[in-house]
């Protein structure tokens, strides 16, 4: 066999990796592992240093699941992973799948390779490029290629497919893959470079999240509890297995569903062979793909494009292929969707149609790696066609007819939008008071031989003394004479008057989620989100406190943190909840987990009841904290739960929300009490109680804050109103409860007066994507914000 001019192109993605190789001449194949051209991302740790990948790595899982890693991309930035009994580099396991690929392209082309090229997320910064590079160098590929996702997408349209994309019109790529989910914006400039004009995306929807969907539905229509906890809780080997064998079998049928009307599951352990409809399972599965289709408007709008600069709307990804999504997408954009059969190798085989740029030269240090703020990616240019011949369209998409690109006319001269905006220089926020405000996390030590009232010395909190401390020492607001301030007594500060900027922290790579100080200690914040970490900040010197807490396999959709900041709980997409103690940073408990997905989490104020919604079935599911025993499970059909919270001052009621209403029910008879608080006119994202229970906020899809009365489930005035161009995504209150805080996907974070239910100043801007948390420090002296550019923000707060 002739191996002079074979190029190899690779998608190394969430849960599945794909290859495609390319003789001299252009003729394309898939590689194929177990018989597939899906590779598993997944790595298992074998005894010693042996690393198993794809199927093999799934095996091994069943007899060892301490030692699988589901999802290495998802742990790029992390260093190091524990995996089994030791800990292995992120780096290693990055490079035992690569080299799975080289091993099998090897074979096919009976020799060496004359280039590869590796894909990207648009938006990775040098340091996670670094990660990828060294680990193809170690897994024998040599120097590499880069080439951004979407840029490799828009090559295969233009050159496989014989599209055109003209002068002042843009593609967009929809790219929902099985753990996440990205859509951008393309465009060629006058030399027919391809360039990203604007990208966006959800670490929390993919193909794994419609698997649940089929599992979420199966287990409404079997009623054996014992099964399902064997299945949700495998506690054996046959236990492993049969929990696999479901999720399968879930895959199997969504896949079969996308091209018949119905499909068969055999639940194992329940024994039941259940008949399930396409109707049945786009009615479940459509709030997830609506946030797709979402995002995608949402990302238009932003970039300024109306629907005649669409030059089409590409859909690549193995889950795209569910009809529903371009359904939903034709029906949005009124933009019949270019659909192709098989998606997943579409990124793979435009690689090799586009003009990689050079590696980085930076290896990665072997200490785990210190994310940096994402830099620009240049605009990659898509190879011209004239110099080689066209790829032909890898199959079963054959028979679509291979075209010339021509060159593009000219295009209006307008600046290109970078994948990911430069970061901005620090400096004040807007409108910032004359009086200079308050060093950011002063707190002083409360020593053992203070004396009532006596007031501790200020000095600022050190990272070695808090982890010597196990994080959660007693720490005193610096104050007169208050040796410690807790948050479930009132406290009245000084009516808040603006906020300016601190200092950004940066780590997480999804969504920034959800931020809480931990109680008496203003300068500890723990952030959690759609990376499945969890963290925690030392506010005062701006590093991370420890390594992050990663027991969670999929990302985070909830937390709450108790009254005296020693308990956290954390939800999960794959189904657990954890329960934390912040003192030394363990999980406190077995997770407990009777669900498919968690939505949303939450923690009574005596930490003796736990709370979770399941995403796809809207089960209310409460536990037991101390025995981890379900004790009642709520599901109203003609109301389906979305959110859930306690009620701060432990009266026994939750709060949630469903579509545009907030409901109080009793936790101990599980019926609702009271009057619902109706007055949102679109779908509620997050309600948040202030700190003496007595008035509760609502916010979401339509843009406005609205304040509750909790005693008479009135409306306690006008609804707030500021953010545009979007939903309010988080919202929270000073620790006095008279200044609010909200975040929205305008990108910006407001500060409201509760009393006089107006703006306080100008917005504070800075984060380049949606704010969709946002958290006050328990002295009030500072304010966190994370985002979907996957970093946090703080701001001295001024009185």
């Amino acid at each position: 066999m002739i191996t002079d001019g074979f190029r190899l192109g690779i998608d190394f993605g969430t849960s599945s990796t794909v290859a495609v190789l390319a003789d001299g001449d252009g003729r394309a194949q898939p590689l194929l592992f177990d018989a597939s051209p899906l590779l598993s991302s997944a790595v298992s740790a074998g005894d010693g240093v042996a690393l198993f990948t794809g199927m093999d790595a799934e095996r091994a899982a069943v007899a060892a699941p301490a030692g699988l890693e589901a999802n290495p991309k998802r742990r790029i930035d992390d260093g190091t992973v524990w995996l089994g009994d030791r800990e292995h580099a992120v780096g290693d396991l990055v490079a035992a799948v690569l080299g799975r690929v080289a091993a099998e392209a090897a074979r096919v082309a009976g020799g060496p390779l004359s280039g590869v090229v590796l894909t990207h997320p648009a938006v990775w910064s040098r340091p996670r490029l670094a990660v990828l590079v060294d680990a193809a160098r170690r897994a024998g590929f040599g120097d590499v290629g880069l080439v951004a996702e979407p840029v490799a997408a828009a090559a295969y349209f233009l050159t496989v497919l014989g599209r055109e994309i003209p002068a002042g019109k843009s593609l967009v790529v929809y790219d929902l893959g099985a753990g996440t989910f990205d859509v951008s914006v393309v465009r060629q400039n006058l030399d027919g470079v391809v360039e990203v004009v604007a990208t966006n995306g959800l670490n929390d929807v993919g193909g794994l999240d419609l698997d649940a969907v089929v599992v979420a539905h199966a287990r409404t229509l079997t009623a054996d509890a014992a099964a399902w906890g064997r299945l949700d809780w495998p506690q054996s080997a046959a236990d492993r297995q049969a929990r696999q064998t479901l999720w399968r079998g879930a895959r199997a049928v969504k896949e079969q569903l996308s091209r018949h009307p119905a499909a068969r599951l055999l639940v194992p352990l329940v024994d039941v062979e259940l008949h399930l409809t396409r109707e049945e399972f786009e009615r479940a599965a459509h709030p997830h793909l609506d946030r797709t289709v979402q995002l995608t408007l949402r990302t238009l709008r932003e970039a300024g494009l109306p629907p005649e600069a669409i030059a089409g709307v590409f859909l690549v990804g193995g889950a795209s292929r569910v009809p529903l999504a371009g359904t939903l997408l034709h029906r949005t954009l009124g933009i019949a969707p270019t659909v192709i059969d098989q998606p997943e190798l579409v990124v793979a085989a435009g690689s090799l149609l586009s003009r990689p740029t050079p590696a980085p030269a930076v290896h990665p240090p072997s200490a785990p790696v210190s994310p940096q703020p994402s830099e620009p990616i240049s605009a990659v240019p898509v190879a011209p066609v004239s110099p080689a011949p066209p790829m032909p369209a890898v199959a079963p998409v054959s028979a679509v007819p291979v075209a010339p690109v021509s060159p593009p006319p000219s295009m209006p001269a307008a600046p290109p939008v970078s994948a990911v905006p430069p970061e901005p220089e620090p400096g004040p926020g807007p409108e910032p008071s004359p009086e200079p405000g308050p060093e950011p996390g002063p707190v002083a030590a409360a020593g053992p031989d203070l004396e009532d009232g006596e007031a501790p010395t200020r000095r600022p909190v050190s990272r070695r003394a808090l982890l010597l401390a196990g994080i959660a020492a007693p720490v005193a607001v610096a104050g007169a004479g208050t040796a410690i301030w807790r948050p479930w007594e009132p406290r009245t500060l000084a009516q808040v008057r603006g906020a300016t900027f601190v200092t950004q922290l940066t780590g997480h790579t999804g969504t920034v989620s959800f931020l809480e100080f931990l109680a008496e200690e203003s300068g500890v914040l723990f952030s959690s989100g759609q990376d499945g970490s969890v963290r925690f900040w030392n506010t005062a010197d701006h590093s991370q406190i420890g390594n992050p807490l990663n027991s969670h396999t999929g990302s985070i959709r909830g937390y709450q943190l108790s009254p005296d900041g020693r308990t956290l709980v954390t939800g999960g997409s794959e189904g657990f909840v954890y329960l934390w103690d912040t003192r030394n940073r363990r999980s406190a408990a077995r997770p407990l987990t009777t669900l498919a997905q968690i939505q949303s989490v939450a923690l009574s104020a005596d930490c003796k009841r736990v709370a979770a919604v399941d995403s796809s079935s809207h089960l209310l599911q409460l536990w037991g904290a101390a025995d981890a025993k379900p004790t009642q499970a709520l599901n109203d059909k003609n109301h389906p739960i979305n959110f859930v919270t306690f009620h701060p001052t432990n009266r026994g009621v939750f709060a949630t929300d469903w579509g545009h209403d907030v409901r109080l029910w009793n936790a101990d008879s599980g019926q609702p009490t009271g009057t619902d608080m109706s007055g949102n006119t679109d779908g509620i994202n997050r309600i948040r109680f202030s700190p003496d229970g007595k008035l509760v906020a609502s916010v979401g899809h339509d843009r406005r804050v609205h304040l509750w009365d909790t005693a008479t489930r009135q409306a306690a005035g006008t609804p707030m109103e500021g953010h545009q161009g979007g939903p309010i995504l988080g919202v929270a209150f000073s620790p006095d409860g008279a200044t609010m805080a909200t975040g929205g996907s305008d990108n910006a974070v407001r500060l409201w007066n509760v009393a006089t239910r107006t703006q306080i100043g100008q917005p504070l801007t800075g984060h380049t994507r949606s704010v969709y948390s946002v958290a006050f420090s328990p002295d009030g002296q500072l304010l966190a914000s994370g985002s979907d550019d996957e970093t946090i923000r703080l701001w001295n707060l001024t009185r």
